[in-house]
């Protein structure tokens, strides 16, 4: 999706190079545009506006422009919200039984690894889409990228394997601890 936005170029009728030129103008005469819709008279000098100007910048800020402005903003919402943020930290070592500290001490960093490669990956989609906002009439690449959702998904089952045999360890205790009293109550 962010290599087809970045493709697109916004289409426009009647460019002005001195908007193409500087963004930061061009951004002013956007806002300024619609604080002018309906009016004969420049809300900051006060002079009279010319007739046409309003129609040369509808022209040159096209709806084509408003689509890929707002599809752009659609795009940055979304990889903000897919960025992977724990709202609780990962277990401890201490939380395991001692013989499963050992593949807890493996899983857990390359779990770790996997989610800041993932978000990097994000972050760099982000700020591909940055640029896009700042060139909307030129064709941009995508930097290149290697996905790691494969392995970040491999990770997490590991990891998550970890915390089942420990939880499963600690929810058979009970059963275990009954089985170990009755043998030695055959014992003796």
């Amino acid at each position: 999706d962010v290599e087809t936005i970045l493709q697109r170029q916004a289409t426009s009728s009647n460019k002005i190079k001195k908007l193409l030129d500087d963004k930061p103008i061009s951004d002013w005469i956007e806002t300024g545009k619609e604080l002018h819709k309906d009016k004969t008279e420049c809300e900051f000098c006060g002079n009279a506006l010319p007739t046409d100007l309003l129609t040369k910048l509808n022209e040159h800020f096209s709806k084509d422009y408003d689509q890929l402005k707002t599809d752009i903003g659609s795009k940055l919402n979304a990889l903000n919200a897919s960025k992977i943020v724990l709202s609780n930290p990962l277990p401890t070592e201490t939380a395991f039984y001692t013989d499963i500290q050992t593949d807890f001490r493996t899983k857990k960093p390359l779990l770790e690894t996997e989610i800041t490669k993932f978000n990097t990956l994000i972050t760099s989609l982000i700020t591909d889409l940055e640029s896009k906002k700042e060139k909307p009439f030129d064709k941009l690449e995508l930097t290149a990228f290697t996905d790691n959702t494969e392995a970040l998904n491999t990770a997490l089952s590991d990891f998550n394997t970890v915390i089942a045999n420990n939880d499963k360890r600690t929810s058979e205790f009970t059963t275990g601890k009954n089985a170990a009293i009755e043998k030695l109550k055959q014992h003796f």
